[in-house]
């Protein structure tokens, strides 16, 4: 509509104190228990606050990652050279992926070893 983009969603999330507290118990049960199964990721994007961050107990530590979402946040986990990045689409990508070929948006975003990574599992589990 021309004018900049508004979530009055994330407005209200953000400003309510038990939403906020929600995000936060969910976010240390969850590296919890990660920690206490020895386990180094925690991979979600269900609470729509993207974020990569360190969590440490007594018992060891865990790296906290969430998506966000592309309604709010228009947020993205990538992986890339054995690293994890927070990856925000923005307006400026519309124009360049729009004048490329489908071959060259094949190649940018080469998806085929996620793909073939999800078949394999999913036939392991039929």
């Amino acid at each position: 509509m021309g004018r900049e983009r508004y979530s009055l969603s994330k407005k209200i999330k953000n400003s309510v104190k038990s939403a906020v507290s929600f995000i936060s118990n969910f976010e240390e049960t969850a590296t919890d228990l990660a920690i206490d199964n020895n386990f180094d990721y925690v991979i979600c994007g269900h609470i729509h606050q993207p974020k990569i961050q360190e969590f440490k107990t007594s018992k060891g530590q865990t790296l906290y990652l969430n998506s966000g979402d592309w309604i709010e946040n228009l947020s993205a986990l990538e992986y890339h050279n054995e690293s994890w990045r927070l990856y925000y689409w923005d307006e400026s990508h519309r124009n360049q992926s729009e004048s490329m070929t489908p071959e060259e948006l094949e190649e940018d975003n080469d998806w085929s070893h996620i793909l073939s990574a999800m078949t394999a599992y999913k036939r392991r589990l039929t």
